[in-house]
């Protein structure tokens, strides 16, 4: 019976050495360590939200920067359809083509009147006349028509493939879905419509100037005649002739 309750007292003893091995704080701390776990939990998926947020923000960003591209910056497409051929309808040195006709006759025409001409000419009425001065008004009188023609054939054709481009223009406004090159063409089109406007007012010019010398030849044309009408040996008796 002694030796059954030294064994038991022996027992009871070891059993409380046992449970005073576990720190007693580490008992007392598990709810503090499962809110604490809790929490990282929490603050895990609450990164998770900003890092979403984060990329929705990232893409709202580059969705903006292609939208502002699509209306800002240039699309280069002032020099498109662009053929410097077409800018004028009548070549700048026109008037001194004129100076030269009316000086040199035949010889002062364009390449484009000298075909008109020789096409047209049926016969040469100054080839007789002996005298220099109104030689030259015959000839001038002559073949200013052709180079009249030659000028408005050259404004016509001109003016064609000018209205063939800004149509080609147009056109490429129907092929794009950018706002910044559908505003450049139209900026484009406006000034080719300015362009057209300023050569129909040089042409309106032209056409004034045209006639202008055509009655200065006109006017020379007249003196050289009347000069020769009131001149000593017009009008003179003509010695009759001895067979």
């Amino acid at each position: 019976m002694k030796k059954r309750l030294i064994a038991a007292a022996l027992t009871i003893g070891c059993i409380t050495q046992a449970q005073a091995g576990i720190p007693v704080s580490i008992v007392l701390d598990a709810p503090a360590m499962m809110n604490q776990v809790q929490n990282y939990a929490q603050m895990l998926k609450e990164y998770a939200t900003m890092v979403q947020q984060l990329d929705e923000m990232k893409r709202q960003f580059s969705q903006m920067e292609k939208e502002f591209e699509t209306i800002t910056g240039s699309r280069n497409l002032g020099e498109i359809l662009n053929d410097p051929q077409f800018k004028q309808y009548l070549p700048d040195n026109w008037q001194s083509i004129y100076s030269g006709v009316r000086n040199n006759g035949y010889d002062g025409l364009s390449g484009t009147a000298k075909a008109l001409r020789d096409s047209s000419k049926v016969f040469d009425t100054c080839e007789y006349i002996t005298n220099p001065t109104e030689k030259r008004i015959c000839n001038a009188q002559a073949v200013k028509p052709a180079q009249d023609q030659a000028f408005a054939m050259d404004a016509y054709s001109t003016s064609q493939n000018r209205v063939t481009q800004i149509e080609s223009l147009m056109r490429e406004i129907n092929n794009t879905s950018d706002p910044k090159a559908i505003a450049e063409l139209n900026a484009r089109i406006q000034a080719e419509q300015a362009l057209i406007q300023n050569e129909q007012t040089k042409i309106a010019l032209y056409k004034e100037s045209a006639a202008a010398e055509q009655r200065l030849l006109d006017q020379q044309a007249y003196e050289t005649n009347y000069k020769r009408v009131t001149s000593t040996n017009y009008g003179n008796a003509v010695t009759p002739m001895e067979f």
